[in-house]
């Protein structure tokens, strides 16, 4: 197996726009690995972590149809902590992986970049960033005429619930695909107080885990050094052999049931993070 890495692009910040970046259909696609580099501003300052949060969200789209990945460089990142059981990257990096993505199996296969506004991540007035970029370097397996039949495809998208001034939000998230887990953001800490998961309105999978338990659990099953104040994981594949994960193809629904605080204006972000049928 010949793995190759090279650069893909370097593509500019452009405030509250989007870069399309063709990615190139001839082998096996790993990794695309991020590396942000904020700049400088012109008048004010950046915002903390503004590395961060210059790239608003992220999208793989197949064949122009299928968005394989949806979510923000934030959540990847996240995501990112769980793989590889460490503390985060430094600040700008983070890590697409893709497991072995067939790309010449595919018509099309581009990334989206959507770019934060300036007000989003600076402060003090600034009137523009100077020199901002990403650059994103690839990392494959040459094609040498393996077969692609059977190679699973990892689906990652983003869903926003609106839990401003509720005391219970619900989401079902029965898509007929191999759930795995699921990645959790409030946009406050103390937003949620417990969360269940039930299939068909009857089968308990998690009945009313209370928020900190479960980011306690997350801690002990994914090796962290700390409790992650801002996410948790609802983790179904609990051997990451596939064996606990989730069918959700012959179930009517399965709701994710979350007590909240009462907080105007809050919201949950979560990221199933899912496997398809096989391509």
């Amino acid at each position: 197996m010949a793995i190759h890495t090279s650069l893909l692009i370097r593509a500019d910040y452009q405030a509250g726009a989007q870069t399309r970046v063709p990615i190139p259909r001839q082998h096996f696609l790993h990794r695309l690995r991020l590396r942000v580099t904020k700049g400088t501003t012109t008048g004010g300052a950046f915002v903390a972590a503004a590395g961060n949060k210059l790239i608003q969200r992220l999208e793989l789209v197949i064949a122009g149809q299928l968005t394989k990945d949806n979510l923000s460089f934030e959540s990847l990142r996240r995501l990112n902590i769980l793989q590889y059981k460490d503390n985060p990257a430094s600040e700008g990096y983070a890590y697409l992986d893709l497991g072995r993505l067939p790309t010449h199996a595919f018509t099309s296969l581009e990334l989206l970049i959507t770019w934060a506004p300036l007000a989003a991540v600076t402060t003090g007035g600034a009137t523009a960033i100077n020199g901002a970029f990403v650059e994103i370097r690839r990392m494959e397996e040459l094609n040498v005429g393996q077969p692609v039949k059977g190679i699973p495809l990892h689906l990652r998208k983003t869903l926003v619930i609106d839990a401003g001034g509720k005391t219970e939000c619900k989401a079902d998230l029965r898509s007929g695909n191999i759930l795995q887990a699921v990645l959790i953001v409030p946009s406050d800490p103390a937003l949620i107080q417990s969360v269940s998961v039930v299939q068909d309105g009857v089968k308990y999978h998690i009945a009313a885990e209370a928020w900190v338990d479960l980011r306690e659990e997350n801690k002990a099953d994914f090796e962290l050094d700390a409790v992650q104040d801002d996410f948790g994981v609802i983790n179904f594949d609990k051997f990451g052999d596939g064996s606990q994960a989730l069918r959700t193809g012959g179930m009517n629904t399965l709701e994710f049931v979350f007590a909240t605080a009462n907080i105007p204006g809050a919201t949950i972000q979560i990221v199933p993070i899912e496997i398809a049928t096989p391509q």
